[in-house]
């Protein structure tokens, strides 16, 4: 119905996971993971969405968690390496991390121009969502597999070297920046930590985050928003905030929604919910979501219930009209 809606699919192999998304004046990149998750022949694609998906990019072998993000007018990829050879899940834990400059083009697929080594897998770092720009900075939300907790890495203004400025919250990974009132606040999926001897219970909804002018002095409250099994995804449209998220406390991936959320102050200090919604899965699986906004369109990607990527453009008359429409989307 409107110029710009776009739905398109994408896979590599049968599994595809843990998308990202990026644009930048006008030239998309698009990133998963695909393969037999956690063998040697999981690897990352990357591809320019507007062109033949055939002619996809494999990024190595044993790679995952790739993210897309623009830094000094130059695209990055930051994507996951495993270091051993532990069995499943496990091998998470044991990951590098590395980054790397592309070259994009409309009218070409993405060009590897480096890789570069900017974690030893020491740390069990991975990536899950998009990196923001703060002030002169851009924060790269990443997380520790192994012990749970989110970690803020940055790139200042003229660098491509990128630092660790510290980590915080416990039993939360996934971490994804937003801003309000010129401060810095993260929605993080709550996760036990692997070497979590208590073996207590972790709760089902997403954890908000005060991270103030992105300095410690962190302030954490439990938000409305349940999360219990998967990653959600906010980012800043203009002067309003959206997220993308399975909006249902249930433990199968379903019911992945858009919505547009508001912050407000109570007496606990800055809290956050939804005030319109749509369904773009409903009953289906839904998962591991990223965005995007570049020109005032919202580029949104995530795993849907074929372990396909599925890859989205909206404007926001397509978003106000299929929330007044309502029920889910096709």
């Amino acid at each position: 119905m409107f110029k710009h809606k776009t739905t398109k699919s994408y896979q590599a192999k049968t599994f595809n996971h843990c998308s990202s998304v990026h644009s930048f004046r006008g030239v998309q990149t698009l990133a998963w993971y695909s393969g037999k998750e956690c063998y040697n022949s999981q690897s990352v694609y990357i591809i320019n969405p507007a062109l033949n998906d055939k002619n996809k990019i494999m990024v190595g072998s044993k790679t995952g968690n790739p993210i897309l993000f623009g830094h000094n007018g130059k695209t990055f990829l930051i994507y996951s390496k495993f270091e051993s050879d532990r069995k499943g899940a496990l091998r998470w834990q044991d990951c590098s991390l590395w980054l790397s400059q592309l070259e994009v083009n409309k009218r070409k697929q993405p060009t590897i121009l480096n890789h570069t080594k900017i974690a030893d897998h020491s740390l069990h770092l991975l990536a899950r969502c998009n990196p923001i720009k703060h002030g002169s900075k851009t924060l790269i939300p990443l997380y520790d597999e192994k012990t749970a907790k989110n970690v803020l890495m940055s790139l200042d203004k003229d660098s491509i070297t990128p630092k660790i400025e510290y980590a915080y919250g416990n039993n939360c990974i996934q971490h994804t920046l937003f801003c309000f009132d010129d401060s810095l606040f993260s929605l993080s999926r709550n996760f036990r930590a692997y070497d979590d001897i208590n073996n207590h219970r972790i709760s089902n909804k997403s954890s908000l985050y005060d991270l103030g002018n992105a300095r410690p002095g962190i302030i954490f409250r439990e938000s409305s928003l349940f999360n219990l099994n998967s990653s959600i995804h906010a980012v800043n449209w203009g002067k309003e905030i959206y997220l993308l998220w399975n909006r249902k406390n249930k433990k199968v991936r379903t019911n992945l929604s858009l919505g547009k959320a508001k912050m407000f102050v109570d007496d606990d200090g800055y809290n956050i919910e939804v005030i319109e919604t749509i369904d773009l899965t409903g009953e289906k699986r839904g998962s591991y979501p990223s965005m995007c906004v570049d020109n005032n369109k919202l580029y949104f990607t995530y795993t849907d219930d074929n372990y396909d990527i599925s890859y989205n453009v909206w404007n926001k008359r397509q978003f106000r009209f299929e929330s007044k429409r309502g029920g889910i989307v096709s």
